[in-house]
């Protein structure tokens, strides 16, 4: 069982811009060297160290800045993609269209050049996001409401076109086993560990969640609203450890889009923030329910019972005990002082 995780953010950048690619931005990926950015109907590519926040103009692109618009595709009245994954040189891209089953759309990454789609089968009218599993090269998408579970397709790309079977189903829990159901779910990434990325825009779930390999839930990443706000909605999201320097102003590990639908503000689905946070692994876990007031190493059984909202992640044990924290009576019994 790999160790709980504790988040940091790492700044948002950037914020309140207008760019050709930000209006309804959906979805965001990367390769070694290049962002991949997917709004509602068109794809960017723009190099990592081309600074995000630095108006650019839709008629003079910078250098290596690359779009494709899903108009003239030839996919009839599909006009939505989802959050998009990149594996292998190619771009993964979730479709969806009104009344009509969704899609996985696969573009060649070098140049954007389409190169198939296929029906999800069995999956119904929504996909808001795909995503490509390195573990076991199996390609995962959900739907967005009441979604309890999520499908895994095995796929084969050849001159023919893109086949796609349904695998098998993952149903995500708790941490205690019972069956767990997120709403909202707008994207969805893999880290390399193997852990699965969820971004949720539904009120009391809205920020990202990680489940492990078998769909059990580790933790949440909560990202709260602002008091003066309406409309701000979360989409897709990647992984994707940067270096310092590599990204202006991007550090981190984990990187979610955030859109402002304010209508009343005329903010027309422009881009609010692409969020950055460092993911760490907590060596240990104190609970902050008042009743216990006790902190565990990260593999004590003990942590698995805890409710979610009551984990405090810690990398030093001094830290936790000087916070007033008790040593576990099973893990941690020379500091148990109860």
């Amino acid at each position: 069982m790999p160790a709980p995780l504790r988040f940091k953010k790492i700044g948002s950048h950037p914020v309140d811009v207008t760019q050709p690619w930000s209006e309804e931005l959906q979805g965001v990926t990367h390769d070694a060297t290049h962002w991949y950015l997917g709004q509602k109907e068109k794809l960017w590519k723009v190099p990592v160290g081309l600074d995000l926040g630095v108006p650019m103009s839709a008629d003079h692109l910078p250098a290596g800045v690359l779009s494709t618009p899903l108009a003239g595709l030839g996919l009839g009245a599909y006009d939505h993609m989802g959050d998009l994954d990149w594996r292998g040189g190619h771009l993964f891209v979730a479709l969806e269209g009104p009344n009509l089953d969704s899609r996985v759309m696969v573009f060649d990454a070098a140049d954007l050049r389409f190169i198939a789609s296929a029906v999800l089968p069995g999956q119904g009218q929504h996909a808001p996001w795909c995503a490509v599993c390195p573990a076991d090269g199996l390609l995962y998408s959900s739907g967005f409401d009441g979604v309890d579970r999520l499908r895994a397709y095995a796929f084969e790309l050849s001159p023919e076109g893109l086949a796609l079977r349904h695998h098998h189903d993952l149903p995500l829990r708790h941490a205690n086993g019972k069956a767990l159901t997120l709403h909202g779910v707008q994207g969805g990434a893999f880290a390399p560990q193997g852990e699965i990325y969820l971004a949720s825009n539904a009120d009391a779930q809205r920020g990202v969640h990680v489940f492990r390999a078998d769909g059990v839930r580790l933790d949440a990443l909560p990202i709260e609203t602002e008091f003066d706000t309406l409309g701000e909605e979360i989409e897709g999201l990647c992984f994707w450890e940067l270096d310092p320097g590599v990204a202006p102003g991007i550090g981190g590990h984990v990187h979610v889009v955030e859109l402002d639908n304010d209508v009343l503000r005329g903010d027309s689905d422009e881009l609010k923030a692409l969020h950055h946070y460092r993911v760490e692994r907590a060596r240990f876990v104190a609970n902050g329910n008042p009743s216990c007031r006790e902190v565990h190493r990260w593999d004590c059984v003990w942590v698995g019972k805890m409710r979610a909202h009551n984990k405090r992640p810690y990398n030093r044990l001094e830290r936790a005990l000087a916070d007033g924290y008790d040593g576990c009576h099973y893990c941690l019994p020379q500091h148990d002082t109860r």
